[in-house]
């Protein structure tokens, strides 16, 4: 049995871990019991925790701060005092390195392979060393069988002899293309427009162990990219109902170009116009609604302009590059309209009565938006953005529940563009 050495009050030691961290964040402040346990050191710039890390400890750590070096400081500390979690982390090293030799080696592995592979991780060299691992690797490999079930092949005669493979398809080991990845990506951005936190957070574990590994994707993500369908397909992209029909060869081609930062030369065909018209533009994002559009700059022109998916109906990638604007600059675009359609922003005011106001709640109109619950139980709304006959088709589902306070002249302005055949 270890028995810690007492210190200078008599009382026994506790042990102390370790990790070097340059900055501490500025707001990083341990508190309460954690103030107890954990402590930085700025002179020597090390973390310093006292006896092992629970679970909960990790966490409440972890949710201090977002900076990443502090976050792997904390995780390394999580590893360092806790033994049993380090054995679990190395046995599970080994049976991923086992389950990944069994796929990749077309002839499968043996009970031999196995114990060789666990005994170079052990760092045993000598034969006797070596003997011992035979046990372990009967254990991982029922552990392996049992995890995969059918998705494990055995090869030959029953014994020690006998191969085993992991079909690729059970461990998910095709990587995902750069296209997929970004598909992804795309997905998430949608998911959290939409409000849907948990979906999100799922998506963006995997786009981060797929971004990092190029591996272990599930299988919706591995099949021909095709952004538009693909998003449509899991109900991300559009809510049900009529929308417009696109060219999934121009989608395709505009997503590379986009990938990529090339200039396209497109031919667009509006219907009012008899003349096919061709244009070289910089692509950089799409605005996907009751229509899609494409968002670009003309080249030689100044400004993002919106080009309809449904007019361009042919798409050249050039060997011409150009620079992306900096920062996020399609999110700022969208948030410039309700919908989709452009204009210059205006102020917008909004207030349901006490029959809608409930129900108005539940709703993100715009993602700038300020609500606030009235005195006399209506609901006001509030945002900065163009698009006003899309917002009268939107609010003409709401009836005479809802009151436009801002702009001024709102339905006159609706009835006039109405009158002078503006449609959906």
């Amino acid at each position: 049995m270890k028995i810690s050495r007492p210190n200078k009050s008599g009382k026994p030691g506790v042990k102390k871990h370790e990790v070097d961290l340059k900055v501490l964040p500025a707001d990083v402040v341990f508190k309460g019991r954690l103030a107890t346990k954990i402590k930085y050191d700025k002179t020597r710039k090390k973390l310093v925790f006292s006896g092992s890390m629970t679970e909960k400890e990790e966490q409440e750590l972890n949710d201090l701060s977002q900076n990443k070096k502090y976050l792997n400081a904390i995780e390394e500390l999580a590893d360092k005092s806790s033994p049993k979690r380090t054995h679990i982390y190395a046995i599970n090293k080994e049976m991923l390195l086992i389950a990944v030799r069994m796929a990749l080696n077309p002839d499968g592995i043996t009970t031999k392979d196995v114990k060789e592979l666990i005994a170079d991780l052990k760092g045993y060299i000598t034969d006797e060393e070596k003997k011992k691992c035979l046990r372990t690797a009967e254990r991982r490999i029922k552990a392996i069988k049992d995890i995969y079930k059918n998705g494990v092949q055995e090869i030959g005669e029953k014994g020690i002899d006998i191969r085993r493979k992991v079909i690729k398809s059970a461990l998910s080991l095709y990587p995902p293309t750069e296209e997929e990845i970004q598909a992804i990506k795309a997905a998430i951005d949608i998911v959290k427009r939409e409000g849907i936190p948990g979906l999100a957070d799922a998506l963006e574990s995997i786009y981060e162990r797929a971004y990092k590994s190029q591996k272990g994707i599930h299988e919706w993500a591995t099949t021909a990219i095709d952004p538009l369908d693909q998003f449509i397909r899991i109900g991300l992209a559009m809510r049900p109902g009529p929308r417009v029909k696109v060219n999934n060869d121009v989608m395709n081609q505009l997503h590379k170009a986009i990938e990529s930062s090339r200039i396209v030369t497109i031919n667009y065909e509006p219907t009012w116009k008899e003349n096919v018209e061709t244009y070289d533009i910089k692509p950089y994002g799409f605005l996907f609604g009751s229509r899609h559009y494409l968002i670009a700059d003309k080249v030689g022109y100044s400004g993002k302009a919106q080009w309809r998916l449904d007019y361009i109906t042919k798409v050249t990638i050039t060997d011409k590059e150009f620079s992306r604007p900096a920062g996020d600059a399609i999110l700022e675009y969208a948030q410039r309209s309700f919908g989709s359609y452009q204009e210059k922003p205006f102020d917008v005011v909004w207030v349901f009565d006490q029959v809608a106001a409930p129900r108005a709640a539940e709703f993100i109109f715009h993602p700038t938006q300020k609500v606030r619950k009235l005195p006399d139980g209506k609901l006001e709304v509030k945002f900065a953005a163009g698009g006003l006959m899309e917002m009268a088709w939107h609010l003409n589902m709401w009836g005479e529940h809802v009151e436009v306070k801002k702009p001024d002249g709102f339905w006159k302005e609706y009835e006039r563009r109405k009158q002078e055949g503006a449609l959906p």
